[in-house]
């Protein structure tokens, strides 16, 4: 049992920082405390590897840092058991109390199995049209075919802590190859996402200035046609559905927004400064406020200045930069 006060024990078992903030990607905010023991687990006072410890008890306990994935290859190792399918952590074989050959097969299982999933990804990568041009993550069949020649000759002479080391080295590039295919659409992603909430937002601001003048028929053989070579190239690269149906999504979109964009542009031609300024507090008091909660109360210093009737507004974006600095508290 740890020595701390019971606060400090629900801040040290909740992943949160000390001002109760969480839901960042922070250490603090993520970081969640694993009790582990029992058969085939080292006893904390041989564990010596660990740089990190903790007092308990007046007594030194180590620290070691796992992953959340790690733990479902230690504890199908621990039963006797492959890992998990899909899974994507590696062993960590150095809190085990088990023999070094137990080891060595234990880390083998996981290095064959990240080795399947990484060619499941690679192959899924080249049944594409364009795969060939474009940049790849590529780990040899060479290299892979002589890891299981290796690993077979090692543990037959009981070479295990060969074994152990071949099989780290391959499950980091493994593990590397594997990031690089399930992310290899993300600037992509990411730039369609952007380009579809600002296409929505130009699109909210022809319904709130009721501009929207569509011609259906017209609007559609524009959408075919614009989208059309998207989906032929998706369709030869064999892209999934999830990722094609965010990379259509802001064409779409804005080939609405551009049968009234003419409209947008006059207006934002007649923007006053003062009241593009306001709008961009807001937003940033918005953003800022979710962060740092004192922030907020420059959105009532604001409100406050601003004395303004809303029933004496007459201009649209009188209305609207008023709205966006309330909601900023």
């Amino acid at each position: 049992m740890f020595p701390y006060q019971p606060t400090q024990w629900q801040l040290f078992l909740s992943p949160q920082n000390c001002s109760r903030s969480h839901g960042s990607g922070g250490i603090e905010e993520t970081s969640t405390p694993l009790f582990i023991w029992g058969s085939g687990i080292k006893n904390w006072r041989t564990f010596i590897e660990s740089t990190e410890f903790v007092i308990v008890e007046n007594n030194k306990v180590p620290l070691y840092t796992v992953e959340q994935a790690q733990i479902a290859p230690l504890m199908s190792s621990l039963i006797g058991q492959s890992p998990p399918m899909n899974n994507f952590g590696k062993l960590p074989f150095q809190l085990m109390n088990v023999s070094l050959e137990f080891q060595a097969e234990s880390l083998s299982i996981n290095a064959f199995q990240m080795i399947s999933q990484y060619e499941k990804l690679m192959d899924q990568f080249e049944k594409g049209f364009f795969s060939k041009m474009l940049p790849t993550f590529e780990i040899s069949k060479t290299n892979i075919s002589g890891f299981y020649e290796d690993v077979r000759f090692h543990m037959k002479n009981q070479e295990f802590q060969k074994v152990i080391t071949s099989s780290e080295k391959m499950i980091d590039l493994s593990l590397e190859g594997i990031e690089y295919f399930q992310t290899y659409y993300k600037n992509i992603l990411l730039f369609c996402t952007v380009m579809t909430f600002l296409g929505w937002i130009f699109y909210l601001l022809q319904v709130l200035q009721r501009n929207l003048h569509f011609k259906l028929q017209q609007l559609f053989m524009k959408t075919i046609i614009f989208i059309s070579i998207p989906i032929i190239i998706i369709f030869l690269q064999k892209i999934p559905l999830e990722i094609a149906f965010y990379i259509l999504l802001p064409i779409v979109i804005w080939i609405a927004v551009g049968e009234n964009f003419g409209l947008i542009l006059k207006n934002v031609r007649t923007f006053e400064v003062q009241t593009f300024l306001l709008l961009i507090f807001g937003c940033e008091i918005v953003v800022l406020s979710f962060f740092k909660k004192e922030i907020i109360s420059l959105g009532f210093i604001a409100l406050s200045l601003k004395r303004t009737n809303l029933s004496q507004m007459t201009s649209f974006y009188q209305k609207l930069h008023f709205f966006i600095v309330y909601i900023s508290f």
